[in-house]
């Protein structure tokens, strides 16, 4: 999938499988604009085999050799015997209009915004998912609270020779990536988040620094994270239909029983002609 890779993405994940697609693209100096099909697995659910689809746009602008700004909208779909939709491939049509106004056609849909921005030695990468934003207040299904993520990465470019810096933080709320009815439109992947690996309901700042040269790679990383009860592969929590408009909803972030790991990990990769010998350390 196109797009800067700092660390974990949250619309595909670095460490998914891979897929069997399609892509359709048009690029020139100033903007690309594309289209892509993934074929996902079918999902069996007592004996019913639910056939999966994703579907993704992309409109990324060039920003004067200084990094790029980019929008994406991703929708996945499926039923008993369903087939791709030829004209989801369109990069012109817009899903969520499409899903609101087809007959007979339920979806899953996400969009996200990414922003790359380089000046001398200094970075900053900057993505923003929204999964579902509660506009209407006026019955209990309205209290649902919004579904989101973002990831903000900042560093600095030769901080010393070969070597970098970076830091970054990461947000996924509670039911991001998953659906309250058709659970074959959750986002996963051969049992896998398609989206963040870390699923949703958690948060994680971490830090790393990096040093290359011709022969040698390393880098050291160090991470904090915070995450509340599963809430992908399990049902779709809706407490919030309890509570009366009047009264309200609101939830802890992580939600659920909190867990927190801290941790650090070594990489060293070193290259000897044709082999390359690796190596890491957590702890």
């Amino acid at each position: 999938m196109p797009g800067i890779r700092f660390n974990e993405n949250l619309l595909f994940s670095n460490y998914s499988y891979t897929y069997d697609q399609i892509k359709l693209a048009f690029r020139n100096r100033i903007f690309e604009l594309s289209s892509f099909y993934l074929s996902l697995n079918s999902l069996a659910i007592e004996d019913t085999v639910y056939k999966r689809h994703l579907n993704e746009h992309r409109l990324s602008i060039n920003l004067f050799n200084s990094g790029y700004i980019a929008i994406n909208e991703v929708i996945v779909y499926g039923g008993v015997n369903r087939a791709m939709k030829p004209a989801l491939l369109n990069p012109l049509l817009f899903y969520y209009p499409y899903q609101k106004n087809t007959r007979y056609f339920r979806s899953n849909s996400l969009i996200s915004m990414e922003l790359f921005y380089q000046h001398r030695n200094l970075f900053g990468f900057l993505e923003f998912l929204v999964d579902d934003y509660q506009v209407d207040h006026s019955v209990s299904s309205d209290l649902e609270p919004n579904e989101y993520g973002y990831n903000l990465t900042i560093g600095i470019k030769q901080l010393l020779p070969g070597m970098n810096w970076s830091i970054n933080h990461t947000k996924v709320s509670n039911r991001t990536y998953n659906v309250e009815v058709d659970v074959h439109e959750k986002y996963i992947y051969k049992n896998l988040p398609i989206g963040h690996y870390w699923g949703n309901n958690f948060w994680e700042i971490s830090t790393k620094f990096s040093y290359a040269n011709k022969k040698t790679f390393a880098e050291l990383r160090f991470s904090y994270l915070e995450y509340g009860d599963e809430a992908l592969y399990s049902a779709f929590n809706t407490d919030y239909l309890y509570y009366a408009v009047e009264e309200g909803y609101e939830e802890n972030f992580p939600f659920g029983t909190i867990h927190k790991q801290a941790g650090s990990m070594l990489t060293i990769f070193y290259s000897m002609g044709d082999l390359v010998i690796g190596l890491k350390i957590r702890f």
